[in-house]
């Protein structure tokens, strides 16, 4: 019997070069193709946009779908008082400008309220409308601490405003004390709209003198309603030195006037009135100047002639026995001046330096 080995060979398979090549060649052209879809796709999705930052523009493109999404992907943040224009919710498409102001702080007094708020206000007027103040035409307006006039409310001159002042007209009531207790004191309703009691003074034509006092002092902020005292000094006129000076004082005596007025006595001046003498309307002090000279002199001092009878000479005949010489004395004499004139002169001390010698003149008897 006759057995039957199957055949264990392969059957063979017939490898053709070039369809291997055309199917590499279609993987890419496929990938080729998703490629460019991929990049077409993306390019459908970029947007060329401005932004607009406090006035400084910058061309962008971004794959952002929104004008939040954009300014994520800028790392700008957005605070409360900021402005965005478009909404944030804005989808982005090309040539799309988009405009970011910052908020800046600025202190604002309006009157005797201050605040502190952040705006995009770029000049007086748009700051004070974001509070709701209207502004007078009377009122005083200052910028970043210059008084302005309301003209300069709407205008933007290019330099960020930080501190904002408007003070409106403030009435006021001044009582001005005499400078003598027999006079009535004088009261007066008046209105400011400067910031201190010094400046409205001045603003309504109160003139001060250096030694009157003001109270509340000239730097304290003016309120509405205030009251202020001014206590008027009191006029004097001092005559030193051959001239006349004028000045005021708060009472006191004449001592104080002097002191007042920065005068000094030296040695032995003095004052009419006298130094406790006090002021009183009107006054005139006269200051005297004193000065006191010492002069020395020397002057003769006469001889004294004794006559002595002689018998031995003819009657009626005289004979010189000693010459006479005149004696030497120092005199030491104080001079005083009173503003520059002599008003007395007294001897202080008197030496006799030499003694007379006497003259003997004989008589005949």
């Amino acid at each position: 019997m006759t057995e039957i080995t199957p055949s264990l060979s392969e059957p063979s398979v017939n490898h053709d070069p070039g369809s291997t090549r055309r199917l590499l060649i279609g993987i890419l052209i496929m990938l080729i193709a998703a490629l460019v879809g991929i990049s077409l796709y993306a390019i459908s999705q970029t947007h060329t946009v401005t932004l607009v930052t406090d006035g400084t523009a910058r061309s962008l493109q971004t794959r952002a779908a929104t004008v939040s999404a954009l300014l994520a992907e800028q790392n700008l943040i957005l605070n409360p008082a900021d402005r965005i224009t478009p909404a944030v919710e804005t989808a982005l498409y090309d040539d799309l400008v988009i405009r970011l102001d910052r908020a800046h702080p600025v202190y604002i007094q309006i009157d005797d309220a201050a605040m502190n708020i952040d705006t995009i206000g770029s000049t007086a007027a748009e700051i004070l409308a974001n509070i709701g103040e209207e502004v007078g035409d009377d009122a005083r307006i200052f910028i970043n601490g210059e008084e302005v006039d309301s003209s300069r409310l709407m205008i933007n001159t290019g330099e960020a405003i930080n501190h904002l002042v408007v003070l409106h007209p403030r009435p006021f009531s001044v009582v001005i004390e005499p400078a003598f207790g027999d006079e009535a004191a004088e009261r007066l309703s008046l209105c400011s709209s400067a910031s201190t009691i010094g400046a409205a003074l001045y603003d309504v034509g109160i003139d001060l003198y250096l030694a009157d006092i003001v109270t509340p002092a000239l730097s304290s902020p003016l309120s509405s309603g205030m009251e202020i005292h001014i206590q008027r000094a009191q006029p004097v006129t001092i005559a030193v030195d051959g001239t006349a000076l004028t000045t005021r004082i708060l009472g006191g005596t004449v001592a104080d006037a002097l002191s007042a007025a920065s005068i000094a006595l030296i040695g032995l001046d003095y004052t009419i009135p006298d130094l406790n003498a006090p002021i009183t309307a009107n006054t005139i002090i006269r200051v005297i100047r004193v000065k006191e000279n010492l002069i020395t002199e020397t002057r003769p001092v006469p001889f004294e002639t004794i006559y002595q009878e002689f018998p031995d000479l003819d009657a009626g005949s005289e004979r010189i026995i000693q010459e006479g010489r005149a004696g030497v004395e120092q005199i030491v004499t104080r001079i005083r001046l009173e503003d520059g004139e002599e008003t007395g002169r007294t001897i202080i001390r008197q030496t006799l330096l030499a003694a007379p010698q006497e003259q003997i003149i004989a008589r005949g008897s």
